[in-house]
């Protein structure tokens, strides 16, 4: 998905986008599999993102490998992925279903 908004030059905003999956995330040999992509807009500096994946209670976290430097923070049913969008960045999230 995708929108514009308006910051005035020299200013500062936090956004707050949260979306939830209409699909199932495709379920392989007990292995979920989440992948995720963020475009940075051309002309724009080093932007700071956090990026938040809640799971459900029958999932548990595996494994989240990312391009790039960036932190991870993991807790029981979610993540958090705090990076600059320098670049594009690419995440996957890998789950195992219990």
């Amino acid at each position: 998905f995708g929108f514009l908004i308006k910051i005035p030059a020299r200013s500062q905003k936090t956004l707050l986008a949260t979306y939830q999956l209409q699909d199932l995330i495709s379920v392989n040999k007990g292995l979920s599999v989440y992948r995720l992509r963020i475009l940075k807009q051309p002309g724009t500096l080093e932007d700071p993102l956090t990026i938040t994946v809640n799971s459900p209670s029958f999932f548990t976290l595996q494994e989240v490998a990312s391009q790039g430097e960036g932190r991870v923070i993991y807790s029981p049913q979610s993540v958090n992925i705090i990076f600059n969008l320098a670049r594009d960045r690419e995440f996957e999230i890998k789950f195992l279903n219990q």
